[in-house]
């Protein structure tokens, strides 16, 4: 039954990617979104999907270590849906496209703020998990 939630998750985890995705490039491409301002082809959906799974994972694996969440909440949701929703090889990916078509100052940016703001995603998942198990 474990590996059943797991595959569920993991579906669940790809199409959430698929669907906020399309949802945000749409955005991007009607000239409204945030990541238009770095030119065509900015990856602000991998960038969106990257951070909130880092800040669900870190959530969910604060709560598990702490006693609040199982294990098996853990695995599930950290390793199937975050594991299917994150993608580092998509983000590899669209760098070296960003690098390619010479827009370095969007790649850079890319690179740099994907690793800043994942690091305050976990900051801020621990955070709130902290205060939701009463022991921040």
């Amino acid at each position: 039954m474990r590996f059943l939630w797991f595959l569920l998750a993991g579906a669940g985890g790809a199409a959430a990617r698929y669907g906020l995705s399309t949802l945000i490039g749409a955005w991007v491409a009607s000239g409204r979104g945030l990541g238009a301002g770095f030119g065509p082809g900015f990856p602000l959906g991998t960038f969106v999907i990257n951070v909130t799974g880092t800040l669900l994972l870190a959530f969910v694996s604060t709560l598990a270590l702490r006693g609040v969440a199982s294990s098996e909440a853990r695995f599930i949701i950290g390793t199937g849906f975050c594991g299917a929703f994150t993608t580092f090889s998509t983000f590899s990916w669209e760098t070296e496209a960003l690098f390619a078509r010479g827009t370095w100052f969007a790649a850079c940016i890319y690179v740099g703020a994907t690793l800043i703001f994942g690091l305050l995603a976990v900051l801020a998942g621990r955070a709130a998990a902290g205060a939701m198990s009463g022991a921040l």
